[in-house]
Formats: C-alpha cells, sequence, structure tokens
C-alpha cells in the first residue's frame, strides 16, 4: 500500500475505521504476521533559536509485531559524504532488550586509513554492536530512539497515564539513573478521535553532569520550577490497513526551559510512504558477513556495566560460556563510574569524543545533536584490541 501522501489517504481512512487501536509497537496484525511501514525521517535543530540551525534526512523501515520491532534506517547524507563512518543502522527488539548495529562505512574506512587499508580492511570490523536492557533505544542511537518514539514504542506507553525516562539528549549514566524519570499522557483529538498526541512533564529539574563528572539536580525557575513539558509527540495522520489504525505522520518537539520560556531543543517528523504486511525474521535478526566489535550491557544491574567482546556468527546469550568467563574476570563497577572514568580520562592535548560529548551536554542540552553530527562526519580508525568469539 503506497501513500503519495498522508493527507490525501486520510479521508477514507477514517471513514473507513472501526473500534481498533492505533497501532506503533502495541497490536499486531492477525495471522502472526508483521507490518511493515516505510518512510522518511527529518531531523531540525533549533536549540533555543528561532530558525533551525541544521537539518538531517534518513530513510527508514519499521517492522513491528505485538512487542517485537525491527527498525532500520539509512543516513541520506552519505550519498554525497563518503566519511560518514555510520550510514546505516538496524536494531530490533524482542521486549526484554534491544539490539542495535551501526554498520561501518567502507568508504569511510578506506578515507580514515588511506594506503594501509588493503592491508587492514580483514580486521576491520563490520560494525558496532551495542545491546541494552529494557524497551527504551539507549540515546546514544538518537535517530533510533526518535524513530521509536514515533512508530514501535506502544508496549512502553500503553495505559493513558504513567512514568517514563525522558527522551532527551544525555549520556547513559543519566539515562539510566532511576531518577531521571518524567511523566506522560495521552491527549485524543475531540474532533479527530483517532489523532493523539503523547504528552511528557518533568518536575521542575534535571539531571547534568558537573565538572567533575557528577551528576546534579538542575532546577529551573517560575514558571517551570514544579513542572515543564519536555517532549510533545503529535499524531497528525493515521490511515486503515486492513482494519489496524495506523500513524502515516508523526510530528516530535522537544523543549528546555530558559528563564520564564520554554525553547524549543530541536524537532523530528516522520512520514509513512509505503504499508506492507511482512514476516517478522527472528529476533535478534542472524548476524552475517563479518566480525563485529559488541557492547554488552545487559549485565548492568549486576554491577557490570558493559562486556565488550568481538562475534562473528552469532548472539551470545547471557549463559553462554564466554560471556561468564567474561563476567567472572571482570571487576564490578557502575554504568555512572564508567562515564565518569571516560569523562575524566587524562588528556593528551586533545579532547576525546566523550570527553567532548559530556561538556556538551554539560554546556548546551540540545548541543548532543551538533556533536553526534560532527563525530559522525569525522573518519574514525575503529579499535582492534578486543576479545574475540566467533
Amino acid at each position: 500500500m503506497k501513500l503519495a501522501h498522508p493527507q490525501q489517504s486520510l479521508g477514507a481512512a477514517l471513514a473507513g475505521l472501526a473500534a481498533s487501536a492505533l497501532l506503533f509497537g502495541g497490536s499486531a496484525a492477525s495471522g502472526g504476521q508483521g507490518i511493515s511501514e516505510e518512510g522518511l525521517y527529518t531531523y531540525w535543530l533549533f536549540a533555543g533559536a528561532s530558525n533551525a540551525s541544521w537539518s538531517s534526512t534518513h530513510t527508514f523501515r519499521v517492522r513491528v509485531r505485538g512487542c517485537d520491532w525491527l527498525i532500520e534506517h539509512f543516513d541520506v547524507a552519505s550519498l554525497t559524504n563518503k566519511a560518514l563512518d555510520t550510514v546505516r543502522v538496524s536494531a530490533a527488539s524482542d521486549g526484554t532488550n534491544v539490539y542495535a548495529i551501526d554498520f561501518q562505512s567502507k568508504s569511510a574506512a578506506e578515507i580514515a586509513w588511506g594506503a594501509s587499508y588493503s592491508s587492514v580492511s580483514n580486521q576491520l570490523p563490520r560494525g558496532h554492536i551495542s545491546i541494552v536492557p529494557g524497551l527504551y533505544p539507549p540515546p546514544n542511537e538518537p535517530v533510533l530512539q526518535h524513530i521509536w518514539l514515533a512508530m514501535a514504542s506502544g508496549c512502553a506507553f500503553g495505559p493513558p497515564t504513567g512514568k517514563a525516562k525522558a527522551l532527551v539528549p544525555v549520556d547513559l549514566g543519566i539515562f539510566y539513573n532511576p531518577a531521571f524519570a518524567c511523566s506522560y499522557k495521552w491527549i485524543t483529538n475531540r474532533d479527530h478521535p483517532n489523532l493523539r498526541s503523547l504528552i511528557f512533564t518533568s518536575a521542575g529539574y534535571t539531571l547534568a553532569r558537573t565538572s567533575r563528572g557528577g551528576v546534579a539536580r538542575v532546577h529551573f525557575s517560575p514558571p517551570f520550577d514544579t513542572l515543564y513539558t519536555n517532549t510533545v509527540v503529535n499524531w497528525r495522520a493515521t490511515t486503515n490497513f486492513g482494519g489496524v489504525l495506523l500513524p502515516t505522520e508523526v510530528d516530535t518537539t522537544t523543549f528546555l526551559p530558559a528563564g520564564n520560556k520554554l525553547l524549543v531543543g530541536y524537532r523530528y517528523r516522520c512520514t509513512v510512504t509505503n504499508i506492507s504486511r511482512c514476516v517478522m525474521p527472528k529476533i535478534p535478526p542472524a548476524l552475517t558477513g563479518g566480525m563485529y566489535f559488541v557492547t554488552d550491557r545487559r549485565f548492568m544491574a549486576g554491577g557490570h556495566p558493559s562486556l565488550r567482546y568481538a562475534a562473528t556468527n552469532r548472539w551470545l546469550p547471557e549463559n553462554d560460556p564466554f560471556v561468564l568467563m567474561l563476567l567472572a574476570h571482570s571487576p564490578k563497577s557502575t554504568l555512572d563510574a564508567e562515564v565518569r572514568r571516560a569523562l575524566l580520562a587524562p588528556q593528551t592535548g586533545r579532547m576525546t569524543p566523550i570527553r567532548l560529548l559530556m561538556l556538551v551536554i554539560l554546556l548546551l542540552p540540545f548541543g548532543t545533536a551538533v556533536l553526534w553530527y560532527r563525530l559522525k562526519t569525522k573518519p574514525k580508525k575503529p579499535q582492534t584490541k578486543e576479545y574475540k568469539h566467533s
């Protein structure tokens, strides 16, 4: 089912709607099949200004069945900028963990390694894998998190009201801090009941890094000292696909208090151009085509914020002997301590990307998006010191 423009099909779709629920991860097509939506994601950075200072565009495909989802997105800028090191991301969730793969660009590796590329190409990873527990994609995958919120987050925000993580740019230590929470509520359009808004509100403060790497509460001035809106998601268009109501145009805006004003941080829009039924693959999908570096965060609650290893042909379950060996030989720590060590690591005349990231978050909460873009456009030589497992 191709959509020339979401609004063109909206009238006919609403005319035939039954009492079906809006699908973005909370329900599924009949017969054990999933539903696939393809489209365009566009992002605009405002950082408090009246006009956007930067934008980006990605194509995406979202496949959903129940609480299982797969999301793939491709950076359109890579068609003209061959130095982008990560141009495609593929991620999946089984309702327990999120598995994300950042596929590495061959052209960026060739630029970074120059004449040495042919001698090291067989040792370079095909991609970097991140495994995190829970329903939420991590904030260090911002495009993934944005598309998920718009198109596949139904199992995280099912009830009319509830508690949630604030989906704004922060480091992983803050994101997984129990105090980093907000509230959400659904609002239905009275004139068009199938169009809804999801509102996230915070209790008058946010968490931020101090100059020494600690976490502090940043309290806002009145009128935002008790409550303020941090994110608004608007489902502006829907369509009826086989008796299931699907979003076809979703706009999201984030805000941050500054004095007595609520400023726009950034906006993004997901526009669906094609809908079809699909067969859902096994989650996580099989690994193919080479070696991957893995950052495994499934053991955070047990005092192991990350296990790092390399895998070539399969995902390692939590009880895999190799994983258990790594756990036995890894000192216990916390995710926040890991972030602080990276922030406060001794410098050699040049600020490391993670330290710069922390500084931008501290000084300008919405500056993370700019930094993320600049790091992606600078070729980086992949690390090769990793535990390897086939």
